[in-house]
């Protein structure tokens, strides 16, 4: 049964790649990228800077995430686009349009409501721990 709903998401991250591919081959078509003529001093500087900046932060990222233990590390992973935003808004002037706001009001309120309910969660496993003694 596991193995079915494994199948099935990797199936469904391999048909959200494909239109992925898709979309970017209709928005930006290799023919217009080639016919830039970018030298090839000017291509190996975009491949080097594509692979550090993206390869390379993962990297970082998820060798940072293997010193944390796994409660800390979703904690960390779910506070990244917070750590996005803030510099994007107080170091480039960025603005939150309507829509982000509405987006981060319900993702924080799911992070409060998560926060609050395990906090009651903890509180009764302390309760039930002092009643089996």
């Amino acid at each position: 049964m596991a193995s079915s709903s494994a199948t099935t998401a990797g199936e469904c991250c391999s048909g959200l790649l494909l239109l992925h591919r898709a979309f970017w081959l209709f928005v930006n078509p290799p023919w217009k990228i080639a016919a830039v003529h970018y030298a090839g001093v000017q291509w190996a500087f975009l491949f080097v800077f594509s692979m550090i900046s993206v390869l390379g932060a993962f990297s970082l990222y998820f060798l940072g995430l293997q010193h944390l233990e796994p409660t800390r590390a979703i904690i960390a992973s779910c506070l990244e686009p917070v750590f996005s935003i803030l510099p994007g808004c107080g170091l480039l002037g960025e603005m939150m349009h309507a829509a982000q706001r509405l987006g981060d009001r319900a993702g924080s309120g799911g992070y409060r409501h998560r926060a609050t309910s395990s906090r009651a969660d903890a509180r009764a496993i302390k309760r039930c721990g002092r009643q089996l003694k």
